[in-house]
């Protein structure tokens, strides 16, 4: 099936780059992305190679972390709900007002790139609103968990008829007391 598939895929001049995250030894900035917070959350042994494949490695510390938050299927395959547990989202549609501290007075807005997955293309909208608040402001204010958000919206894309999700986001940086 997957043959199939990636022979109509290149027939209509889609890029490999939009397949699967979850196949076997599949290498992207996503699966490295993955990888980086596995081992910010100190799920994988020393030696863990951060390579953006996603083999046997990445696969099982991902079904430890599933089983660990009652995701199920524990299949170590990094779906849309074991995504937004492992960075944290929320409603991801829901603007957050749990800011505390002082605040800029801007609103900082970003765009992630289109993904295939709404959560990864969110989390790639938040990673980009960091890196623009950090240029403009130091590491102190770019904490996205305090900043007042007022737009957080995901919406579709297609390349090649291949449906994709992009999000934005503005939000207010603000700086814990």
């Amino acid at each position: 099936m997957k043959v199939i598939l990636s022979i109509v895929a290149l027939s209509l001049g889609v890029s490999s780059a939009f397949a699967d995250p979850r196949d076997r030894d599949y290498r992207t900035d996503e699966v490295r992305d993955i990888q980086e917070r596995l081992v910010e959350l100190r799920l994988v042994d020393r030696g863990f190679e951060v390579d953006g494949v996603y083999g046997s490695g990445t696969r099982e510390a991902v079904r430890d972390f599933q089983r660990d938050h009652n995701i199920s299927p524990a299949d170590g395959e990094a779906g849309p709900r074991t995504v937004d547990a492992l960075f944290g989202e929320g409603d991801k549609g829901a603007p957050q007002q749990q800011a505390r501290g002082r605040c800029k007075s801007e609103e900082i807005s970003s765009t992630g790139n289109a993904r295939p997955i709404e959560s990864w293309a969110l989390k790639l909208a938040k990673k980009n609103w960091r890196e623009e608040v950090r240029a403009r402001y130091g590491e102190e204010w770019s904490d996205y968990n305090n900043a007042q958000v007022s737009l957080s919206k995901c919406f579709e894309s297609s390349v090649g008829g291949v449906p994709l999700k992009r999000c934005r986001i503005v939000a207010t940086p603000c700086n814990p007391i």
